[in-house]
C-alpha cells in the first residue's frame, strides 16, 4: 500500500527501534530498574513519565484484546472467547515473570519476522514492485522519516519494562 516510501519508513524505524531499544538495556544495566531508568531519562519529572507509561500500557492491553476479538470475528469465532484466550495468556505470561516474557519473545519474535518477511514479499511481487536503489535520508520525505521515528518511540516505551528487566537476568 505504502509502496516504497513504506519499506524506507520501516527500515528507519528498525534502525532508530535497535539502536535506542540497545541503549535503553544498557542503561538499564548501570540503572537496575525500570524506575531508575525512568528517574535518569525525567528526572524529577519520572513519577508523571511513570504513571502516562502505566496508562499507556493499560490502553495497549485493551487494543491487543479488542484485536483478538476482532481476530476472532474474522475467523468465525467468539470473539469474547478469543479476547478472553488472549487475556489469559497475558496473565500466565505475566505470573512467570521476565523469564516467561523473554522465552516468549524469543518465540515469537523470530515467527513475526518470519511471518511479516513473507507477507511483504509476497505484497512486492503480487503488486510487481521493483526494488530500486534506496533513497537517502535527504530524499525521504520529512513524513516518512517524523512518523518512522514516531513508531519507533512509541515501541521503546511500550517495551520498556522488558528492555529494562533483561540486564537483570
Amino acid at each position: 500500500v505504502y509502496g516504497m516510501s513504506g519499506l524506507v519508513g520501516a527500515l528507519i524505524a528498525g534502525a532508530v527501534l535497535a539502536a535506542l531499544g540497545t541503549r535503553l538495556m544498557l542503561l538499564a544495566r548501570d540503572a537496575g530498574s525500570r524506575r531508575a531508568v525512568l528517574r535518569l531519562l525525567f528526572g524529577r519529572a519520572s513519577p508523571l513519565a511513570d504513571g502516562l507509561l502505566g496508562f499507556f500500557w493499560l490502553a495497549m492491553l485493551a487494543v491487543m484484546l479488542s484485536g483478538a476479538g476482532a481476530l476472532g470475528a474474522s475467523l468465525g469465532l467468539s470473539e469474547t472467547a478469543c479476547s478472553l484466550v488472549l487475556a489469559s495468556v497475558v496473565f500466565a505470561l505475566s505470573l512467570g515473570g521476565a523469564r516467561a516474557l523473554t522465552l516468549s519473545n524469543m518465540v515469537a519474535a523470530p515467527l513475526v519476522i518470519v511471518v511479516m518477511g513473507g507477507a511483504s514479499a509476497c505484497s512486492l511481487v503480487y503488486h510487481h514492485a521493483e526494488l530500486e536503489p534506496m533513497m537517502t535520508v535527504s530524499s525521504v520525505p520529512s513524513s516518512v522519516l517524523t512518523d518512522s521515528v514516531y513508531y519507533a518511540s512509541y515501541n521503546l516505551a511500550m517495551c520498556l519494562p522488558a528492555l529494562s528487566s533483561l540486564p537483570a537476568m
